[in-house]
């Protein structure tokens, strides 16, 4: 996605470029002239080079932060986290119990539940429409209140 918004902008940027843009720049006109004789193309500008990009890298690290499954691990000392990401199937992460920690009890839940790694900026999010196959093991291991 990110490559073709980049493509695409190339394309529309080298598709309406017109040689008067810049050499208005030197003439003694003022600002309010100007943005009056280029002002769409400037707002082109703004949308397809700092915009696009940016909505682009928001949507990756949001994607990111959806959890699909949670395993928990033969002896229930690791568990794999498996969340979205937009240029592979499935992004795996093993980690140890103890450094996951639920914000919010399983059951008060409304919508989501926020769910924080040890040593990770940002909340996972896990959907509360999504099943929990065995609610006391996930209730006793990953969403146990921890303190660190």
């Amino acid at each position: 996605m990110f490559y073709g918004w980049g493509i695409s902008s190339i394309l529309f940027l080298l598709n309406t470029y017109n040689p008067k843009y810049i050499s208005t720049l030197f003439e003694n006109i003022s600002w309010n002239e100007y943005f009056k004789r280029n002002g769409l193309h400037m707002v082109y500008f703004i949308n397809f080079i700092i915009i696009g990009p940016v909505g682009t890298i928001l949507f990756y690290i949001i994607n990111h932060r959806f959890i699909k499954y949670i395993i928990l691990h033969k002896g229930g000392n690791n568990v794999s986290i498996i969340t979205n990401h937009p240029l592979k199937n499935n992004y795996t992460m093993t980690l140890p119990i103890n450094k996951i920690k639920i914000k919010i009890a399983r059951d008060k839940m409304k919508n989501y539940l926020p769910m924080k790694i040890q040593g990770r900026r940002f909340y996972y999010i896990i959907d509360s429409k999504g099943t929990f196959l065995n609610e006391k093991l996930f209730d006793y291991t990953v969403g146990k209140a921890k303190n660190w």
